[in-house]
């Protein structure tokens, strides 16, 4: 898509909700939203779609549409794949109009989303809809993060004091040792 054409439709939206063209995302700087966005490859959603494109909670309820479902994709046009803050970056949006398609916003039939982790919104990595998987929590904080930076700089329940920037390589680094599963009180 044009970059112009994108632009308009991000910023119709911003009438409708809280957009921004901003520095930060969820009050990360995007450098360091963009690290910590691409360590979401360490967990495992296991929506298991089928060839469909069902997934397993969609499959289950008894869909027998013909034509892939979109699941919890399906107002990734309308909202502009659930991206509330953008950084006021003409190159990075210009990215994002790439990767949109007028009808389906950011999904594609039979590879899902079509941005790469490092781009994709605070709502996009987060979600699932299977709330009984156990994560570890590593997994657990790194979403946190993600959600917000207010409050959730700790590694392993301690504050992380060596700044924002440094922070993805930490938790990268606690994603990579063993999973622990105690619910680390967070700060």
């Amino acid at each position: 898509m044009e970059t112009k054409d994108f632009l308009y439709i991000f910023v119709e939206k911003i009438g409708t909700s809280n957009r921004a063209l901003t520095p930060t995302i969820s009050g990360w700087r995007y450098h360091s939203y963009i690290k910590l966005a691409a360590l979401t490859s360490y967990i495992k959603f296991e929506c298991n779609f089928n060839e469909k494109g069902l997934c397993k909670a969609r499959n289950h309820s008894g869909n027998t549409s013909k034509k892939a479902s979109m699941c919890c994709c399906g107002g990734c046009r309308g909202s502009v794949g659930f991206i509330f803050q953008m950084p006021a970056d003409f190159q990075i949006i210009e990215e994002y109009a790439n990767f949109f398609n007028e009808e389906t916003g950011f999904w594609r039939a039979g590879t899902g989303c079509a941005l790469p982790r490092s781009h994709r919104s605070p709502t996009c990595l987060t979600y699932n809809c299977d709330y009984n998987t156990c994560r570890s929590d590593a997994q657990k904080q790194l979403l946190e993060c993600l959600r917000r930076k207010e409050g959730n700089m700790s590694i392993k329940g301690k504050r992380f004091n060596e700044g924002q920037f440094g922070f993805p390589a930490a938790m990268e680094e606690w994603l990579k040792e063993e999973p622990t599963y105690e619910h680390i009180k967070l700060l």
